[in-house]
């Protein structure tokens, strides 16, 4: 985290939509929420499944009205790609959507 913005990953948001306060009080703290394309297509992706789509398609567009989304381009692919490299090299994957949220907020400087 950096200055008074943060990056927010899928658990965060929704934890954050169904309410739980602790994390809230954490998140009040920030000015911007940051919240990657990538995090969009997961949440669309629970809403598609879901049993209550609509309901859940409001508070994705809600949520996301109170957010600065954050798109990826070629420097985030770059990013990407170094980043995946090296974290193969040490043994050490993560799975590829926790990566290009990584290589996003590294892009963002958060």
């Amino acid at each position: 985290m950096s200055g008074n913005r943060i990056v927010l990953d899928t658990n965060a948001v929704i934890t954050l939509i169904v309410g739980e306060e602790p994390l809230k009080r954490i998140v009040r703290r920030y000015e911007n929420l940051l919240l990657p394309v990538i995090v969009i297509g997961e949440l669309v992706y629970g809403a598609e499944k879901s049993a209550k789509r609509e309901l859940n398609f409001e508070r994705i567009r809600l949520f996301k009205s109170g957010c600065e989304v954050l798109a990826v381009n070629e420097a985030t692919a770059h990013r990407f790609g170094v980043t995946r490299n090296l974290l193969r090299s040490k043994g050490k994957p993560i799975p590829d959507n926790d990566l290009w949220i990584a290589a996003l907020a590294m892009e963002h400087e958060v």
